[in-house]
This record gives C-alpha cells, sequence and structure tokens, in this order.
C-alpha cells in the first residue's frame, strides 16, 4: 500500500488507518471494513475470498490478534515492526495468490491459474512501461 492505503495486517475498532476496522457497536449488529482492495478487482473473486476467510476463521474458532490503535501512518519501528506487511506490488501478491492453499481450495485451481496468468501479463505490461503514470491511465481509468 502507499499513500493513504493500509500497508501492514492489522486492525482496530476506531483507527482508519488499519487494514480492517471494526466499528465499536452494541448489540447483535456488526459491520467491518475492509480497506484494501483496490478499485479495479474483480468483486467476486475479492467477495468469495473474503467470506470464505470469515467462515474459516468462524469455523476454526480463531482469535483476533490484539487491536492496533495507533495510527499507522506516523507510528515509529516499535509499532509497526511486529506487523505483517500486504503485497508492495501486483508481482509480489501475484506470487502469494499463485502458491496459497486457501486461494486454490477457494476460487479453484483452473480459475486461478488463468487469472494469475492475466495478472503476470499486467504486471510485465507494467514493468515495460516507460510512463508508469500513462499506463495506469491507459489501463485502468475506464475501469474504475
Amino acid at each position: 500500500g502507499s499513500f493513504e492505503a493500509p500497508k501492514f495486517i492489522s486492525w482496530s475498532h476506531q483507527n482508519r488507518s488499519q487494514l480492517v476496522r471494526i466499528p465499536a457497536a452494541i448489540g447483535e449488529r456488526v459491520r467491518m471494513e475492509l480497506r484494501s482492495p483496490d478499485p479495479s478487482i474483480n468483486p467476486y473473486l475479492a467477495f468469495a475470498l473474503i467470506i470464505a476467510a470469515g467462515l474459516e476463521g468462524i469455523e476454526k474458532n480463531l482469535t483476533l490478534p490484539p487491536a492496533v490503535d495507533a495510527d499507522l501512518y506516523t507510528a515509529d519501528e516499535s509499532v509497526t515492526g511486529s506487523l505483517a506487511l500486504l503485497p508492495g506490488s501486483l508481482d509480489q501478491a501475484v506470487r502469494l495468490a499463485e502458491n496459497s492453499p486457501f486461494v486454490k481450495a477457494v476460487i479453484g485451481r483452473d480459475i486461478l491459474s488463468r487469472y494469475v496468468e492475466f495478472k503476470k501479463e499486467e504486471a510485465a505490461a507494467f514493468a515495460a512501461a516507460q510512463d508508469k503514470e500513462a499506463f495506469y491511465w491507459q489501463r485502468y481509468f475506464t475501469v474504475i
């Protein structure tokens, strides 16, 4: 992540600099905000993975790590040093997805294989582009 997008894997009840925010709520109705998806994502794949991750957490009775209430935009290494990072590039994200048993199980080997192939071509086109900003505009402006 860059700019004001999250780059650490963390959550909080109130702090908007976190990857996941679960606003404090009273009663049975709770919501969450996931702040990492790029506007050009495939929403069907993203929602399938998000829902599957939530269900896996429920089925395995997983607990959340402690909330991080610090502002991660300004926090120093003593706060951020123990936090895992989100992928910093499309190449990194593609490699992680390609090697993830969870992603394979949720979206299937065939869909994952085709999606990874497409995203590798996209990453190569970006790497070859002389003008990165022009590449973004030409490739994504009409999508988002």
